[in-house]
């Protein structure tokens, strides 16, 4: 449990509504922004590649960083 605080330091504080709210907001709005740099530069050849796997990885942290936020709301992890 302290490894997933060590990466999702940002989930663990949504114990109210309004904090939760946050959370989800922020997730989703830095999920937009780096989709759209990282869509913008994997257009470049020989290294878009790399930065379509960068996005990748990316949306996966911001996916399980909202559904670790949503358990810590729901006091399923704690």
């Amino acid at each position: 449990m302290n490894a997933l605080r060590d990466l999702f330091p940002f989930s663990f504080k949504a114990c109210s509504f309004k904090e939760f709210l946050i959370t989800l907001i922020v997730y989703i709005v830095l999920d937009c922004i780096c989709n759209f740099v990282i869509g913008i530069l994997v257009k470049l050849p020989l290294i878009g590649g790399i930065f379509g796997l960068i996005g990748w990885v990316l949306s996966a942290y911001f996916i399980i960083g909202m559904v670790i936020a949503i358990l810590v709301f729901l006091n399923i992890i704690k």
